[in-house]
């Protein structure tokens, strides 16, 4: 996770008991890319225009039984990847612990992933989730709507670090 530039990066408060419109579509069969009561999101620019794009990420996380579940909300296209990371951050210079990783799928503006958390050695985890327009796997509308090195980017969360930039969020939370 290190990276050099300005890093602007937002931690997010966690509300367990709080859904997302994902998670509370996909119980009820429906889908909806809006967010719940208390998120933001922000619509992306249309693919005609070299506007700016403005994207959010909004997120419900649960850990049961020893697994990390996300449902969230994205303003990306269908087939977009966002890439996550679980681990422990130390703080201070100390560089971040990585020992989960993976990319989600991004559908009817919704994505989901989880992973088993039970055996990281830190009660406190850190979640990091990236959208990298230019990332190995990105569909090619993606990259044509948002730059191959991020340039159509904008957004609360943009992350510049030398020529590409990407969209980052970072939250924390404990195990039970």
């Amino acid at each position: 996770m290190s990276r050099v530039g300005l890093l602007v990066v937002a931690a997010l408060t966690l509300t367990l008991g709080a859904t997302t419109a994902c998670s509370r579509a996909s119980s009820n069969g429906g889908v909806s890319a809006s967010p719940a009561r208390g998120e933001s999101a922000r619509s992306t620019s249309s693919t005609q225009t070299a506007e700016p794009a403005d994207v959010e990420l909004t997120h419900h996380a649960v850990i049961r039984a020893g697994v990390l579940g996300v449902d969230g909300a994205a303003t990306l296209p269908s087939g977009a990847r966002v890439f996550w990371q679980v681990g422990h951050d130390p703080g201070g210079d100390s560089e971040p612990l990585v020992y989960r990783d993976g990319d989600a799928v991004v559908k009817d503006g919704c994505y989901s992933f989880s992973t088993r958390v039970s055996k990281i050695p830190y009660r406190k985890l850190a979640v990091w989730l990236t959208f990298d327009p230019g990332s190995a796997g990105q569909p090619a509308n993606v990259v044509q709507l948002y730059g191959a090195q991020g340039e159509h980017l904008s957004g609360s969360h943009q992350n510049w670090h030398g020529d590409p930039s990407d969209i980052e969020y970072e939250f924390d939370l404990a195990k039970p």
